[in-house]
C-alpha cells in the first residue's frame, strides 16, 4: 500500500475507529493507543489478505482491546467494576457529540451491558452492516439483529425515564 493510500485510510475512519476504541476502553489514552495500533496491524493483514478495511480496523481494534484485557487480568487481577467505569464527563466524545439529545443517547449507550453496547456502536456509530458486525463479535447476523432491537427496547425505557 502507498503513503497516499494509507494517509487517506487513516483520514477516513480514524474517528469511527477512535470512538469505538473509546466505547471499548473508557480512557482516552488507551483509545488513541489501540486506534494507532489497530491501523497498523490492520493494515499490514490486509495488504496479505485484501477485503473491506473498515471491517478489519474494527475486528483488529475489538482483538487487540480484547488482549489488552487478558493481559491485565492475568497481570494484575483486573475487577469487574473496573472494566464497567463510566468515561469522565470532559471526555472527547462530549466535544464531538453536539446537541444535549445526542449526549443523552451516547450515554445511555454507554451504560449498556457489553452485548448490546457493541453491536449498538459498530452498527450506529461505526456504520458496519450487521453482517460485518457479526463477524467482529463473532455471532450470527440474525443476533446482531436481536442484540440491536433489545438494545433499542432498552434504550428507549432509560431516555424515557431520564426525560420524566
Amino acid at each position: 500500500m502507498e503513503k497516499e493510500d494509507l494517509e487517506d485510510v487513516y483520514e477516513r475512519y480514524y474517528t469511527e475507529v477512535y470512538l469505538y476504541a473509546l466505547s471499548l476502553c473508557r480512557n482516552r489514552t488507551d483509545a488513541e493507543d489501540l486506534t494507532g495500533e489497530s491501523f497498523l496491524r490492520a493494515l499490514i493483514c490486509l495488504e496479505k489478505s485484501g477485503g473491506s478495511i473498515k471491517f478489519w480496523l474494527m475486528k483488529v481494534c475489538r482483538n487487540l482491546w480484547l488482549d489488552r484485557l487478558r493481559k491485565e487480568r492475568r497481570l494484575t487481577s483486573l475487577l469487574d467494576e473496573e472494566i464497567e467505569r463510566l468515561p469522565d464527563s470532559q471526555d472527547l466524545l462530549g466535544e464531538l457529540v453536539e446537541n444535549e439529545r445526542n449526549r443523552q443517547l451516547y450515554d445511555a449507550v454507554l451504560r449498556l451491558p457489553p452485548g448490546y453496547r457493541e453491536p449498538v456502536i459498530l452498527f450506529y456509530y461505526g456504520g458496519l452492516p450487521t453482517r460485518d458486525v457479526a463477524k467482529v463479535l463473532g455471532i450470527t447476523d440474525t443476533a446482531v439483529r436481536t442484540r440491536l432491537y433489545r438494545a433499542r427496547m432498552y434504550l428507549g425505557k432509560q431516555l424515557e425515564k431520564e426525560d420524566l
